[in-house]
């Protein structure tokens, strides 16, 4: 991924996070209707997910799976919604040939068919909405002790998210290294 898309998707995750307040779960869930959007259970979608146009404001995404923990489809609904923004154009900008414009109301698009690249940007995405990186830095910083060790159950618990996401930011902003004690 460029640089100057990283910045630009880092930069707008945040301004995102900040200025709808989006902390947890529920939070994402009230801005994802608070823009228009709905989520509803679909059938035989092999946990995967979609993102329907139904109408020239509006959208559905759907999940095939919801008797997970919430943190596994705050983590999901993030990433649709860096699929919605940056690759379906909708509300905000325009970083693709497709616009929301000129999508046809029901159209379909399913998360298995992103490309590579849209993909990560995606989680990139939902990365910054999630754990911004300026947050993330400064609260492994209060849970790391005298050894270097990081709490990383401490730091999953203050973001919302699964131990896991947390690890893997963590990794991905290369400030957690493979041999720490998670």
């Amino acid at each position: 991924m460029k640089n100057n898309t990283k910045v630009f998707i880092k930069e707008f995750a945040e301004q995102i996070r900040e200025e709808n307040h989006i902390k947890d779960y529920d939070s994402l869930v009230s801005f994802i209707y608070s823009i228009g959007g709905r989520i509803e259970k679909a059938d035989c979608l092999w946990d995967f997910g979609a993102i329907e146009k139904n109408s020239e404001h509006n959208f559905i995404l759907y999940k095939d799976v919801f008797d997970r923990d919430k943190k596994g489809l705050y983590k999901f609904f993030a990433e649709c919604l860096g699929n919605l923004f940056l690759h379906l154009s909708f509300l905000y900008f325009e970083l693709d040939l497709s616009t929301w414009k000129d999508i046809s109301i029901g159209e379909v698009f399913y998360t298995y068919e992103w490309n590579k690249e849209q993909n990560e940007q995606a989680i990139y995405f939902a990365h910054n909405l999630l754990l911004p990186e300026y947050e993330y830095r400064k609260i492994v910083k209060e849970n790391t002790d005298e050894k270097g060790m990081v709490n990383m159950k401490n730091v999953a618990e203050y973001f919302n998210v699964s131990t896991p996401l947390a690890i893997n930011r963590g990794m991905r902003l290369r400030i957690l290294k493979s041999d720490l004690d998670y």
